[in-house]
């Protein structure tokens, strides 16, 4: 935390430059803003092929590693954006710099991804793979880190609420197009359905690739790590140059250890910051619950009901849409009545979505349940940070996002592990008894966050920050 001081004098003029006549915020550009929101639809292709499918397949399957080195790998790399992610918003706040950071951190994770896509074959070292996963992962984490702190300045005019929405949907729409995008680099033979040609043609049409592109065989994995990382940067590339980024005090020249420090007397003083340490716990509820009733829901769905993975996938790719409409509507609503009554509704939509699936019946109930769930998934990412930036001080407001994402780091490491700890105490039980038990434990965890988030200031984000 650092003492308040006055904007210098070209920072009050670009606030005063940003004020229509009557002294209402004035929009920001719509390059601004189309810049902002494309940069999250060549973003979250990676969560899919990196963190979630392909990588994974490629090291435990084609590989041969088996589960326990991805999971240690990527344990490795949460440990570190816990570590780093608070300093990293401290030193964007004391530089006054968002957008220099962002830049940065994409850079660092295309050039991984494209390392991670021909480091095995080139240098035949898994070790060097696993550091181009770490490195990439670290990075691609902690962008959320100055990119959400970016969202005030391209709100301007507009509502953060509104624009957040727009974000999120436009990733989900990224992930969508992904998955269905990326089956022609695993399977080119095939692709949605229609025969291109079998390995021998594909090789000849993609051989000047060299190793990036391997067509030996009909499914490879690591085939997706190149057109991830084109992908990604292509998308971004407006946004190294669009996206607005003011400052809302003088900037501070300032090292690690100023940063540090930063950090520390943010902590010790978290009370003075009225509703943020409670909305961290808050975070900390809804994101453990978030990050695991999605998968748990497919593996009780295969597990008790027997349904194949085709018709997961087509569940999974069913219930996406309504993430996107979710992720657009939840951003409205919340300009008119608060991020802080729309999260509450959507805490509440968690909980019954959560019963749902703990009472299925049959496996048609899960094309309902499934949708209720995906709502409440994009309604929630959608509105995280909205109320975050409501209850941080402007000059604050990047330390207290890397404090966000460290919260959802912690999170999504605890969550599975609590879970398969309850699992394991209930091992006694018929199968399906455990699950509905374990996964009816989810609500709990929903209603403690909605009772806490009651706690809450109920505030909103200004369009613009002075």
């Amino acid at each position: 935390m650092t003492e308040d001081r006055e904007p210098t004098t070209d920072a009050t003029s670009a606030v005063q430059e940003h004020r229509a006549e009557n002294g209402a915020p004035r929009k920001e550009s719509n390059l601004g803003v189309a810049s902002y929101i494309l940069y999250n639809f060549g973003n979250t292709p990676f969560a899919l092929t990196i963190l979630t499918l392909y990588f994974p397949l490629w090291l435990t399957e084609e590989y041969g590693a088996g589960p326990a080195l991805y999971n240690y790998a990527t344990s490795v790399a949460s440990l570190l954006v816990v570590l780093i992610a608070p300093v990293l918003g401290a030193l964007c706040d004391l530089h006054q710099r968002r957008r220099r950071y962002l830049v940065v951190l994409t850079l660092i994770t295309v050039l991984f991804t494209l390392g991670l896509s021909g480091s095995y074959d080139i240098t035949g070292s898994l070790f060097v793979t696993l550091v181009c996963f770490v490195v990439a992962v670290v990075a691609y984490q902690l962008i959320n880190v100055p990119y959400f702190a970016l969202l005030p300045s391209v709100a301007k005019g507009r509502g953060t609420g509104t624009i957040s929405g727009y974000t999120q949907a436009a990733g989900f729409i990224g992930t969508l197009l992904a998955t269905l995008g990326f089956v022609f680099f695993v399977t080119p033979e095939k692709f949605f359905g229609f025969s291109v040609g079998g390995p021998q043609h594909i090789r000849q049409q993609f051989s000047h690739l060299g190793s990036w592109i391997d067509t030996s065989t009909a499914s490879v994995d690591s085939n997706t790590f190149l057109p991830t990382a084109i992908f990604f940067l292509i998308f971004a590339l407006p946004a190294f140059f669009f996206v607005p980024d003011r400052p809302q005090r003088a900037p501070q020249p300032a090292k690690l250890v100023e940063a540090y420090r930063s950090v520390l007397t943010t902590l010790r003083h978290i009370r003075a910051y009225v509703g943020l340490g409670t909305y961290m716990v808050v975070t900390l509820l809804f994101m453990d619950a978030a990050s695991i009733a999605i998968p748990n829901m497919c593996i009780f769905a295969k597990n008790i009901f027997g349904m194949g993975d085709g018709q997961i996938s087509n569940l999974m790719a069913f219930s996406l849409i309504f993430s996107i409409l979710a992720a657009f509507g939840a951003g409205r609503i919340s300009d008119k009545v608060g991020p802080k009554r729309t999260l509450l509704a959507t805490l509440g939509l968690w909980i019954v979505a959560i019963l749902a699936i703990m009472f299925a019946w049959a496996p048609w109930v899960f094309f309902v349940t499934g949708p209720l769930l995906f709502l409440a998934f994009g309604a929630t990412i959608a509105l995280g940070p909205v109320l975050l930036i409501a209850l941080s001080p402007s000059e604050s407001l990047t330390e207290f996002m890397g404090f966000f994402v460290t919260v959802g780091q912690v999170s999504a490491a605890l969550g599975p592990v609590i879970l398969g700890l309850l699992l394991g105490m209930l091992g006694g039980l018929e199968t399906g008894v455990a699950y509905r038990i374990a996964i009816g434990s989810l609500a709990v965890t929903m209603v403690v966050g909605l009772f806490l988030l009651l706690r809450v200031p109920d505030v909103r984000p200004p369009d613009a920050r002075a």
